[in-house]
């Protein structure tokens, strides 16, 4: 998938992109959530800015409960 680096993603887009690699890879929530963040941020948190992985964080945080 191509990322462009001039967007914020929001918390709607992560929440879908961890529904799709639970559906597709049959994998828990925890485990879409680490295959996405080496995916996306590749042990760079500032990589797509601030605002997107507190996105990231406060998706898988609503998703869980």
């Amino acid at each position: 998938m191509v990322i462009k680096n001039g967007a914020t993603l929001s918390k709607d887009y992560f929440q879908s992109y961890f529904k799709l690699r639970m559906n597709s890879f049959d994998c828990s929530l925890d485990e879409a959530r680490d295959q996405t963040y080496d995916e996306f941020f590749r042990e760079n948190t500032e990589r797509f800015g601030k605002s997107t992985y507190v996105n990231f964080i406060e998706a898988y945080e609503e998703m869980k409960y």
